[in-house]
């Protein structure tokens, strides 16, 4: 009986060897986060693309922000492209990803 005892102290969980799990969508939630927080949200729908890889969205987010940067202003025709295309990456992202990853990845925007 004695020898089927097991301190407490001597248990050593996995969680504990391991630290917390790297989960990409957190990741990503607080990147972006920070993104759309400094009004970045052309850089922040470039992250999403590349999170989603969808590298046709990829190259038009990109040069949406190239365009962006380069006139210091979004005009209204890129405005509505890129929130087009976001919408279709947060579709994509509802159907591929956990509920859990979703509700991370969309609350960023």
């Amino acid at each position: 009986k004695k020898n089927k005892i097991v301190k407490r102290e001597h248990v050593i969980k996995l969680k504990d060897l391991l630290g917390e799990a790297y989960n990409p969508a957190e990741a990503f939630n607080k990147k972006v986060s920070k993104m759309t927080d400094r009004n970045e949200h052309s850089a922040a729908a470039v992250e999403l693309a590349i999170y989603m890889d969808d590298r046709d969205a990829v190259r038009k987010l990109q040069q949406i922000k190239k365009d962006h940067d380069k006139r210091g202003s979004l005009s209204s025709e890129d405005s509505k492209e890129r929130s087009s295309l976001v919408d279709k990456l947060l579709k994509k992202a509802k159907k591929e990803l956990s509920e859990k990853d979703y509700k991370l990845i969309n609350s960023s925007f």
